[in-house]
């Protein structure tokens, strides 16, 4: 069977990370439901947001869960909720993610699979129980997040401060499910919803040098936010080989790296399944003097800014600068001159601050400044002189990593 995991999880996880404090939470402008009758239907094929939503404020006209004192399975009772409903599209595996907009926000969940016209009335009276839920505390280092997930253990999760996260959940395709989240406090804020398929992924490569001798290596894997979602070690053969669940058609980022040797980066879709195997990764040992094409970190055209993707190759950098604490290198930037209005100055300009971009970044992780150079070479040495694509273009607005000493 082709397997196949659905997450929903809170998206505008970038606004979350931020969101410390209610001032600096948005108005959601998406409607919600009190009531399971009500239930706002949620539609998707391979992606689906949802929000910021308003605020739940109330259980809506009917109290469809109270009474439920020391069940771990329910809420106690309702206090301010939201009902949403799906259709699974494939058969697999769910996971969730529930992510309050505002961190101090303690959301609960629970889960059912629908029976028939009378659901509702069977939630109310106990005769539909969830086949899921989560009702511990909020975890002040997790954000307010909660959900299913592929590594938890217990079907269902009490009172206090517990396992943000209950299993996951294997589906069948046109099973329909509801979801109620409960904030548990008032005067709180709302959220988002993502729905998104995941894929069984088989990985395997081997890891070898210039001279073709096996090594042994780290592996991160990334997803495009630039949050890793996996790590591996080679054996002593530089092979590896796993078998991980990813989001359905999303670029991940592996990560190679080897204390004595520079890094590599490949970009890879989750669609493509076989292009996940057999992976042939080559790192060129470090020497003094040598340049290396930093893989993966790219800008946004005309600006210093890194792209979101690039974040998990730049910490990869610190992490070989951390290893190596002799290392001393020279950041060089580039700029993609192809198609743009001649001005060397700005050009130049902008290739340093793309260099001072990265020199920053492993400044603020900690990295001595003393162990780091900047350089802009302008578009003085693009890879692709002539580039015809945007995909060489942005190969030409990179960085690249020289050896001074190690």
């Amino acid at each position: 069977m082709k397997s196949y995991s659905l997450l929903l999880y809170f998206s505008c996880l970038s606004f979350f990370v931020q969101a410390q404090v209610a001032t600096e939470v948005p108005v959601g402008t998406k409607n919600i439901a009190g009531d399971c009758s009500k239930a706002i239907e949620l539609k998707f094929d391979k992606v689906c947001v949802y929000g910021p939503t308003k605020a739940p404020t109330s259980f809506g006209k009917v109290q469809e869960i109270k009474g439920a004192k020391g069940n771990k399975m329910y809420f106690e009772e309702e206090h301010n909720t939201a009902w949403y409903t799906f259709v699974c599209k494939h058969d697999g595996s769910i996971t969730l993610e529930v992510s309050p907009s505002k961190t101090t926000d303690d959301y609960d969940f629970m889960l059912f699979k629908y029976s028939d016209s009378t659901f509702c009335e069977k939630v109310a009276s106990q005769k539909v129980k969830p086949i899921r839920s989560n009702i511990s505390r909020n975890k002040d280092d997790l954000k307010g997040i909660t959900g299913l997930s592929m590594k938890a253990k217990e079907d269902f999760v009490g009172q206090g401060l517990k396992n943000a996260y209950s299993r996951f959940l294997e589906v069948k395709k046109g099973e329909r499910y509801y979801l109620v989240v409960d904030n548990v406090y008032s005067e709180g804020s709302g959220h988002s919803l993502k729905l998104n398929y995941k894929k069984l992924i088989e990985i395997s490569g081997t890891v070898v040098n210039e001279v073709d001798a096996p090594i042994k290596a780290d592996i991160s894997i990334t997803d495009s936010k630039g949050t890793e979602v996996e790590t591996l070690k080679t054996k002593e053969d530089g092979t590896y080989k796993l078998n991980t669940y990813l989001n359905e058609n999303e670029n991940y980022t592996l990560n190679f790296s080897n204390d004595k040797s520079f890094l590599d980066t490949k970009i890879l879709n989750s669609n493509n399944t076989e292009g996940w195997k057999d992976i042939h990764t080559v790192l060129p040992e470090l020497k003094k003097g040598k340049s290396y094409v930093f893989k993966n970190i790219n800008f946004v055209a005309g600006l210093p800014n890194m792209l979101s993707a690039s974040l998990s190759s730049a910490d990869a950098l610190y992490k070989l600068m951390k290893r190596n604490n002799k290392l001393v290198i020279s950041i060089e930037g580039h700029i993609n001159g192809v198609g743009a209005p001649k001005d060397e100055i700005a050009g130049q300009q902008l290739s340093e601050q793309r260099a001072n971009t990265v020199f920053k970044y492993l400044l603020d992780k900690g990295i001595d400044a003393e162990r780091m150079s900047t350089y802009g070479y302008g578009d003085r040495k693009m890879l692709f002189p002539k580039a015809g694509s945007e995909d060489e273009m942005e190969q030409n607005r990179r960085v690249e990593i020289k050896v001074i000493s190690f």
